[in-house]
């Protein structure tokens, strides 16, 4: 590769070689910048972000362990907890965690869904388990599997692989003659 710089008054100098960069350097160069672009994703989930009430991921961005569980977002109380589905065709129960409250690792959750005059409601149930103050989702998520005596559906294991604000978010779509379906979000801390 050449290179030629020309003075300003217009007079020619002769061109200056410049030996290229050994194309081992050059894909080093790349190499380091893809694993920079990678580091700071991952780490990127280490940080507080403004969203984060009260440094509910887990670290404050210190590295210090914090607590989630004054989130306002946390669905605090005893087991069962209820909650009306979003369009109120169907009431959402979390029955049982096991451990209790969840923590990082596998956890066992059983959850049901009812008519609005308390009848039991079985069909097809689909979840979504994520953290939102990081948007991302859990990397697997468990089959429900119908309790047939108790119109319960169990759900394990539910892998929390970090501390933060999860959201467990579940979709009945009834069985019955009607079809009712709805949907409904439950979140909960996990300290760590």
């Amino acid at each position: 590769m050449s290179v030629v710089i020309a003075p300003l008054n217009g007079s020619r100098t002769p061109p200056i070689s410049e030996s290229p960069v050994p194309r081992r350097f050059r894909r080093a160069a790349r190499s380091l910048i893809l694993l920079a672009c990678v580091a700071s994703t991952f780490f990127s989930c280490s940080e507080s972000t403004p969203d984060s009430p009260n440094g509910s991921d887990g670290t404050g961005g210190s590295g210090a362990v914090v607590s989630c569980i004054d989130d306002p977002r946390v669905d605090a109380g005893e087991l069962p907890i209820s909650k009306q589905g979003a369009s109120g065709k169907l009431g959402f129960e979390l029955v049982q965690t096991d451990p209790s409250p969840p923590l990082k690792g596998n956890n066992l959750f059983v959850v049901r869904a009812s008519n609005p005059d308390g009848s039991p409601v079985t069909g097809t149930l689909s979840l979504t388990l994520k953290m939102p103050d990081h948007g991302h989702s859990a990397s697997t998520l468990p089959k429900p599997v119908l309790d047939a005596e108790t119109s319960s559906y169990a759900l394990d294991p539910v892998t929390l692989f970090m501390a933060g604000v999860w959201e467990l978010g579940l979709e009945m779509k009834s069985d019955a003659a009607d079809g009712a379906s709805d949907s409904v979000s439950f979140y909960f801390c996990v300290e760590g």
